[in-house]
């Protein structure tokens, strides 16, 4: 079972149609286990990856390549798992919409309707492998018995913070 979150792309843009987005982060925060000696294992390393995609990025053997795909680490002084800049992955989702539905002669609109996936991405439990410079070289599913109680939801929504930069 994997976690999935809609990316607010609309909503990040809505204002800033000419800007550009330097960063974009956010956190996500674990409620604690109430008994912690029942409690599965953290899950010490997540992959973020467009819904879409999840399938091919492993039959492909894909690494993260900050566009489409990130990974973090879990933090447990802070009990969080915090990607430090999604900017490139909001860009490409607003860019794929606005080229898609030109090429198709609709509205982004329409096209978003009969794109649902378009915005959402997925959370994956993984192990990563690096070689000596610290590169991730491969990424597989972390088979574990592990699981973490995400913070979020339809009451709970998730704070993402964007900083913008205008070019004259």
């Amino acid at each position: 079972m994997f976690t999935e979150i809609t990316l607010p792309v609309n909503e990040i843009y809505q204002g800033h149609l000419n800007d550009s987005i330097s960063q974009a982060q956010f956190s996500l925060y674990r409620y604690n286990a109430a008994n912690q000696e029942s409690a599965f294992e953290v899950p010490q390393t997540l992959l973020l990856v467009r819904k879409q995609d999840m399938y091919t990025f492993f039959e492909e053997g894909k690494v993260p390549d900050e566009k489409t795909s990130y990974v973090t680490s879990f933090n447990s002084s802070y009990n969080t798992y915090t990607f430090s800049n999604i900017s490139n992955l909001v860009s490409y989702c607003k860019r794929e919409r606005n080229e898609e539905s030109a090429k198709a002669g609709i509205t982004p609109e329409a096209w978003e309707q009969q794109h649902q996936d378009w915005n959402k991405v997925v959370l994956i439990p993984v192990e990563t492998n690096r070689d000596n410079s610290n590169n991730i070289v491969s990424v597989t599913h972390d088979m574990g018995l592990g699981s973490a109680k995400l913070v979020g939801g339809a009451t709970d929504k998730l704070k993402i913070q964007v900083i913008y930069s205008t070019f004259n």
